[in-house]
């Protein structure tokens, strides 16, 4: 028996006992997403510090003023329940630990949900796929949605994918939830009630297990249909309110000449987004394999493959119109762990029954981890010496000025403002200031001036920095004399600031009359 022979046996036996194997890859998993946290900084997640307010909120019992997905807030609310800090930077890494917790629980899962497609070995492959995956482990760090989400999701297709009349029990609970977390669960009551006529059964059969999934669902998703109810008298009515959405709200990033687009327009952008989107969060490993697997998993289209697609479709459907409203590629992560099946049923596909196929294997999953640890180094590279001086200036905001902010910096700000809540207007506050953040886009100072007074806006905040939603905002920091009606009250540089270049100017309204 040669070398190699003796290490494919010792392979073999390793990946035979997947216990191990997913100890192994949920720690190092673990150490990945552990070591790119920034834990000595705050949340860095704009949504993370909304999530963290609101989830203090539900902990002391107040639903006043909710979003309605609130899955995730009332699950971090559990935790919160347990502890009592002096400010929100111990809730931060509560919030931090809990997030990375699920995303290495979800791990199992996918290898469990492989095990349907695939050997053992293979399904490890799977796992690791999704184990390792950049941007699941940069967003589990950021300590929003989507790691519960994933976690519910992936407990909803493993029972559809068993089948039973009680697995569509706990599919409708799960999918239920998963829909309470992020509006696009909605994809797994497709995919649950879908799923029943794939399966050959009697009328009578089919309607029962119909009713079940939908009622399992309602009581599962009740948080959101009772807050819809309470926010606007009808408990799907914001459902229904996506299309007058779609019309009026304008994404976050979006720029100055998307404001008056007709709906066609706004159409062909967010499915352009979406399909800029899949290659993004595909890159660097699954690029590679998705291909081949594609064509391995339609080869044999069965029951299970099926529902696999459909998950992927659905989710591409759902996600079109959140691009309307926000062109985020998180919209799209309930792919990846469907995408690092597909990937290893075809990697399978192509070298079972080959020789030194363990070998094979335990290289390429090395490879994914250097891959993943290089990407998220790269994204990690910041100056900290600016992280450090931004935290300084939401300090220095957040005790020394009182009425309404609008500008740059409102993550630092907000999760520096002592005794942050979120007043009845949805907006960051305490009892001297509120945060507004950026607003609308705005063609021209004109604008941002008329959004302005309508809010009663006290203070610019103002960088550097080129920012597409308002490009009048540079324009204001460099040359500040040109708008009369706008006081600079304070400058990074006179400050000493060595990397943040900010500006903090006071709107006097009776100049602009």
């Amino acid at each position: 028996m040669n070398v190699f022979q003796k290490i494919e046996n010792k392979l073999e036996f390793i990946y035979s006992n997947y216990f191990i194997s997913l100890i192994i890859i949920c720690s190092i998993s673990l150490a990945l997403r552990i070591y790119f946290t920034r834990f000595e900084f705050p949340l860095e997640s704009q949504d993370a510090f909304l999530y963290l307010l609101q989830a203090q909120q539900i902990a002391i019992g107040n639903f006043y003023e909710l979003p309605n997905n609130i899955g995730w807030q009332i699950f971090l609310s559990i935790f919160f329940s347990f502890f009592n800090f002096e400010n929100n930077f111990g809730y931060m890494q509560i919030t931090r630990i809990v997030s990375i917790g699920i995303g290495i629980a979800a791990i199992p899962l996918v290898y469990f949900i492989g095990r349907k497609f695939l050997d053992k070995k293979f399904s490890l492959l799977a796992a690791s796929f999704f184990a390792f995956d950049p941007n699941l482990i940069e967003n589990s760090i950021f300590g929003i949605t989507e790691s519960l989400f994933i976690f519910c999701s992936l407990v909803t297709i493993f029972f559809i994918l068993e089948g039973k009349f009680k697995h569509f029990m706990i599919a409708g609970i799960f999918s239920g939830l998963a829909f309470d977390i992020r509006l696009n669960g909605i994809v797994l009551l497709f995919v649950s009630l879908s799923s029943i006529f794939f399966v050959k059964s009697t009328s009578k059969q089919k309607i029962k297990k119909i009713l079940l999934i939908l009622v399992m669902f309602i009581l599962a998703a009740s948080p959101f249909f009772i807050l819809d109810y309470q926010n606007d008298s009808n408990p799907i009515g914001s459902i229904f309110e996506i299309q007058n959405s779609i019309n009026q709200n304008i994404p976050s990033n979006a720029d100055p000449s998307q404001i008056d687009l007709k709906f066609q327009d706004k159409l062909f952008i967010a499915i352009t987004e979406e399909i800029k989107h899949i290659f993004r969060i595909i890159i660097p490993f699954l690029a590679l394999f998705v291909p081949f697997g594609i064509i391995s998993f339609i080869s044999k289209i069965e029951f299970k493959e099926k529902i696999i697609i459909l998950t992927i479709i659905f989710s591409l459907i759902v996600a079109i119109p959140q691009y309307f409203l926000s062109v985020e590629y998180r919209n799209l992560f309930l792919i990846l762990p469907m995408f690092s099946i597909i990937s290893a049923v075809g990697i399978q596909y192509f070298i079972k029954n080959k020789k030194n196929q363990n070998l094979f294997l335990l290289f390429m999953i090395i490879g994914i981890i250097f891959l993943s640890g290089n990407m998220l180094r790269e994204r990690n590279d910041v100056n900290l010496e600016l992280l450090e001086e931004k935290e300084e200036f939401g300090i220095f905001v957040g005790n020394s000025y009182e009425g309404k902010i609008l500008g740059d910096l409102y993550t630092q700000i907000a999760h520096n403002l002592p005794n942050a809540k979120i007043n009845n207007e949805g907006l960051v506050s305490n009892e001297n200031l509120s945060l507004v953040g950026f607003g609308p886009p705005s063609k021209s100072i004109d604008d941002l001036m008329v959004f302005s007074k309508e809010n009663k806006i006290t203070y610019l905040v103002i960088d550097d920095k080129f920012e597409k939603r308002s490009p009048e905002f540079v324009n204001v920091y460099f040359n500040e004399k040109k708008y009369d009606f706008l006081n600079q009250v304070f400058n990074s540089v006179d400050e000493g600031y060595e990397n943040l270049h900010v500006k903090i100017f006071k709107i006097d309204y009776d100049k602009l009359e």
